[in-house]
């Protein structure tokens, strides 16, 4: 088929397409307004290595380890034992719905909560970062605190020597001393070192943004709804259209009638406003023109053997088989030839 064909069975169909685009966008209308709304509120954390805040350094097996985190604390905040914390502070009858998100490219992760009360998503949603951010403070500074009190322990000892050592009055002695006071000083600042770090570690990850109740609801997308119900139903509506055409056995066309016939239309007769009591055709009108191109196609001079019995059928009776015939036959006789007509 060609495009000027579908292009006909378009037109010719655009009631089904139309009928069916409006029942899919009156569905979904309906549908889309007895959903119950639901809002989202987002909660932004920020991550810090805390390596690189103590040295001043960045490398890439920190920034590995920090990639690391984030996907370990991210399944953290989904665990069970967060939202049923959750769902106990809050009062909720069941767990929060909680989506993590980790934006690419960033230290970033983004806590959202998704409920049909706005106030009870912000608060979720804020809930889950401050236990998060408790957890993950006292996950990450456990191995600090005890590098520092271990630290503690070998410089009181060493304080405690220094301050029992009598006065160094030979060499031996005093080499002795110099090396403790050294050795005093590398674990002061390896201490200091490790309550620093201890504190970053505490700090690692903290609220960028907290939640904010939802004005909007987020779902369901109205407009987004009625667009693709729109797409849906002129697509769907294409296809029934189509589907249709090929049940469908009437011949509408004089092209689709040539290809059912597998023969040449001759011409084709205009639908001639005339009386039963009249049964001849107006000269130089159409229907009158129309035959004349028929009685021309019947005995062009081209043709071998010109037609000695000329048949007049049709579909259904009353579609003027008669008129034709008559017409044809006065046609036929102007032309000199002897015409006997039998109705």
């Amino acid at each position: 088929m060609e495009l000027r064909s579908y292009l006909a069975i378009l037109r010719r169909r655009w009631r089904i397409i139309a009928i069916t685009a409006v029942v899919t966008l009156a569905v979904v209308g309906i549908g889309t307004l007895l959903m119950r709304p639901l809002y989202v509120a987002s909660t932004t954390l920020r991550f810090s290595n805390a390596a690189n805040l103590a040295t001043d350094s960045v490398s890439s097996d920190s920034v590995m380890y920090v990639t690391r985190v984030m996907n370990t604390y991210s399944r953290l905040a989904t665990t069970e034992r967060v939202l049923d914390d959750v769902r106990g502070r809050l009062g909720m009858r069941q767990a929060p719905q909680v989506k993590v998100d980790l934006p690419a490219n960033t230290d970033l992760m983004v806590i959202s909560v998704q409920n049909e009360d706005p106030s009870v998503a912000a608060a979720a949603a804020n809930a889950v970062a401050d236990i998060l951010v408790a957890d993950i403070a006292q996950l990450e500074s456990s191995p600090a605190a005890s590098a520092r009190e271990t630290l503690g322990g070998q410089l009181s000892e060493l304080q405690n020597e220094l301050q029992q050592a009598p006065g160094a009055t030979d060499a031996t002695a005093r080499g002795t001393l110099d090396l403790k006071q050294q050795q005093f000083a590398r674990l002061s600042d390896q201490y200091e070192r490790a309550r620093l770090l201890e504190t970053l570690r505490a700090e690692s990850i903290s609220v960028l943004e907290p939640a904010r109740v939802p004005e909007t609801p987020a779902l369901p997308r109205r407009a987004l709804n009625m667009a693709i119900a729109l797409v849906v139903g002129l697509v769907g509506g294409t296809a029934l259209a189509f589907v249709v055409e090929n049940l469908d056995t009437r011949v509408y066309t004089t092209r689709h009638l040539e290809e059912v016939v597998e023969e040449s239309i001759l011409a084709a007769l205009p639908v001639a406003p005339i009386s039963r009591s009249q049964t001849f055709f107006q000269t130089n009108s159409p229907e009158l023109e129309a035959l004349r191109r028929v009685s021309t196609e019947l005995f062009d001079p081209r043709h071998t053997a010109s037609p000695r019995v000329v048949l007049v059928t049709s579909a259904v009776p009353e579609e003027g088989k008669s008129t034709v015939v008559a017409n044809l036959g006065v046609l036929f006789a102007t032309s000199g030839r002897t015409v006997a007509i039998v109705d």
